[in-house]
């Protein structure tokens, strides 16, 4: 007689009982954890507890450092013009690979209380603040960049809204307003203008062929590596895929304007506006609908 060996069941990935199930629950509990420890060593009481403002840092930048009471968390605040340029939170080594996840999850999570410490970062920014705008980058080059990081981050937060509003008909093993707003976290559009520029530079040189190309180009290496820090589990791929429609399009309209207009392209980036982004972001979206349901179907499990 045939001695047959046992049947093995299998387990997908993120099913219950699966390794992978484990990991990720114990990932985002660490994850969640990190969170709390920065709330409650900036919050109290649903009050923002002001950091310590520390020394001036000697930098090509004036940048100023500040820390939570409890000395676990600060912030690195670079200024330009007498304004915040960027901000950067450095957390304990416990908390690193949380960083972008906390950032985004208290701007998100309390508006308030973000606004009120950019609010105090002002009221103490470093009197030797430089107005020279060269110093960063060259002048007539710093506002295109911000420009385009501005329509595509205007096009890119609709296509995450066309996200987030369809999570219903995703099947989700936990409530989707909390799914939501962990995804929102992951997803957003803030990056930082240096990371940008220096890429710009470093990939395409002091001055690129075609600017804005370049520039989109580095948003989108930029924004994927964004993605991969603040969640492994997401499949980065499909959110970068909108970028490279986003990239076509976008040169089309703005080398049409120009052609339109007599000017340059780099000129013509002023002419977008963010009509044009809204109406780009819900054709694209529309349009490309192998891209959706593929975005759709792969999106990270929270558990």
């Amino acid at each position: 007689m045939t001695i047959w060996p046992p049947k093995v069941k299998k387990i997908r990935q993120n099913a219950p009982g699966s390794e992978k199930m484990w990991f990720n629950i114990l990932k985002n509990e660490s994850r969640r954890a990190a969170y709390r420890f920065f709330i409650n060593s900036m919050i109290h009481q649903g009050e923002l507890i002001p950091p310590k403002p520390l020394e001036v840092r000697a930098t090509e930048h004036n940048v100023r450092e500040f820390t939570s009471p409890n000395g676990h968390f600060s912030w690195l605040v670079e200024f330009l013009g007498g304004k915040i340029d960027e901000m950067h939170l450095k957390t304990p080594d416990s908390a690193e690979p949380y960083k972008d996840y906390i950032e985004g999850m208290f701007e998100q999570e309390y508006p308030e209380q973000y606004a009120a410490l950019q609010e105090f970062f002002k009221e103490n920014a470093p009197a030797t603040v430089e107005t020279e705008e060269e110093e960063d980058s060259p002048s007539a080059k710093k506002g295109l960049i911000r420009k385009i990081m501005g329509d595509w981050r205007t096009y890119m937060d609709n296509i995450n809204s066309f996200i987030t509003g369809n999570l219903g008909n995703v099947g989700l093993s936990i409530p989707t307003q909390r799914y939501e707003r962990l995804l929102v976290a992951d997803i957003n559009t803030n990056i930082p203008y240096k990371e940008v520029r220096d890429r710009i530079y470093a990939r395409y040189g002091p001055e690129p062929t075609d600017f804005p190309l370049a520039t989109i180009h580095s948003i989108q290496a930029v924004y994927a590596k964004a993605l991969q820090r603040r969640n492994r589990d997401i499949v980065w791929e499909n959110f970068i895929n909108f970028i490279a429609v986003f990239r076509g399009e976008y040169m089309q309209h703005i080398r049409q304007t120009a052609n339109n207009l007599d000017i340059t392209t780099e000129e013509a980036v002023q002419e977008v506006t963010d009509e044009h982004m809204q109406t780009l972001a819900r054709n694209i979206w529309r349009n490309n609908t192998n891209e959706v349901e593929t975005l759709m179907t792969q999106l990270p499990n929270y558990n």
